[in-house]
């Protein structure tokens, strides 16, 4: 899972349940994403939200968050089965590899600079994004950088912090700019309908940007919520999300 952190940190707190408002009964939510080393190619993802659960959907895979169980459930669809993950593995995972970090440290060869806050600072500007009117935060803190642009016409709804906790938790070291930066996303107020971010940590910076590209106000069809049937369940090991 390590070499997916950073990506998956910035997977995680776009996740969170922002469509909780009055007479809206969930989100579908499409979205271009690009994530990767030098010029990656951008690919198509939906996004539903509805009740306590929400999808991130692709051609192979689909990912469901269930705050109530507190479970992630990873669907391979290429290979028809499915692996289940509680956010009390991810945050046991998560301080295995804080361990190992500190271990490093302990050695002499520390990674990342770990001196240094991550924040969110609003730009003024404005742009609709997807219909829907949002403002620009700029990214800065040592060895991240980016923007985020989020809208307030939905409230975070019930569950919002506790994801947002679990994606803190697989920030990276304490301390790290992944970790700083989760902290930071966490006290965003709103939707985030755009975000790039970069991480320079290594011999090459790694970006993400997601940007919604459609938003409609409707339930998720019900099979998009669930395991599709006949699907076979395999063991979490080795299993990224």
């Amino acid at each position: 899972m390590r070499r997916h952190s950073w990506a998956l940190v910035v997977s995680m707190l776009l996740f969170v349940p922002g469509w909780a408002r009055a007479g809206v009964k969930g989100l579908i939510v499409r979205e271009r994403v690009t994530s990767g080393v030098g010029d990656a190619a951008p690919r198509e993802e939906t996004r539903y939200f509805s009740g306590s659960k929400m999808v991130r959907e692709t051609p192979k895979r689909r990912t469901i968050v269930d705050h109530d169980a507190k479970t992630i459930t990873i669907v391979r669809k290429d290979r028809r089965t499915y692996s289940i993950v509680t956010f009390d593995d991810l945050r046991r995972q998560s301080e295995e590899l804080r361990k190992r970090y500190d271990g490093l440290l302990a050695g002499g060869k520390p990674p990342v600079t770990m001196d240094a806050t991550v924040s969110l600072k609003p730009t003024g500007k404005t742009e609709k994004i997807a219909g829907y009117e949002a403002k620009e935060y700029a990214i800065e803190g040592a060895g991240v950088s980016g923007s985020v642009w989020a809208t307030d016409a939905f409230d975070i709804g019930a569950g919002a912090e506790e994801w947002q906790k679990v994606g803190g938790d697989m920030g990276g070291p304490r301390g790290g700019p992944g970790d700083q930066f989760a902290t930071a996303m966490a006290k965003l107020k709103g939707f985030p309908l755009r975000m790039t971010v970069t991480f320079a940590m290594g011999p090459q910076p790694v970006t993400t940007t997601n940007e919604a590209t459609e938003i409609q106000e409707q339930s998720p069809p019900a099979e998009v919520l669930s395991v599709p049937q006949g699907f076979e369940q395999v063991p979490t090991a080795g299993v990224s999300l």
